[in-house]
């Protein structure tokens, strides 16, 4: 077998094959279903909630493996919809007075400034595949 292609193998790294592909995109399909049943969610957003942890993490994880395994990823514009509507409720939580008299100064402008560059690194992504 030395020397022959292998059907489904594009390549020499781990997710140059068609079952490492499939495997990453159900991975990340999972993680998109999170999320928007995050987004969907009243206080899924809500920064005590686990459902608010697990979709940061998942939007990083995502591009996380997006950039790695070159995953073809969804659409800037549906990414761009979690970051409208879940920076409002981001706000809104570390603007609340018992927030305020408990933060450390600068906490709250440096948390935001990881969740918006969260977003917008997966945004740029999608945008690039969209090109």
């Amino acid at each position: 077998m030395t020397g022959e292609c292998l059907i489904g193998v594009w390549g020499s790294d781990i997710f140059a094959n068609d079952r490492a592909a499939d495997y990453v995109h159900k991975l990340v399909d999972q993680m998109i279903e999170q999320v928007e049943r995050t987004v969907a969610s009243p206080r899924g957003m809500v920064l005590d909630e686990r459902e608010s942890t697990r979709m940061m993490c998942d939007i990083e994880l995502m591009w996380l493996i997006g950039q790695h395994a070159r995953l073809s990823m969804h659409e800037s514009a549906k990414v761009e919809r979690w970051k409208a509507r879940n920076l409002p409720v981001w706000d809104a939580y570390f603007d609340a007075p018992l927030m305020q008299r408990h933060l450390k100064p600068g906490v709250k402008e440096e948390h935001r400034a990881a969740v918006v560059a969260c977003f917008d690194q997966l945004i740029a992504l999608c945008r690039s595949q969209e090109r």
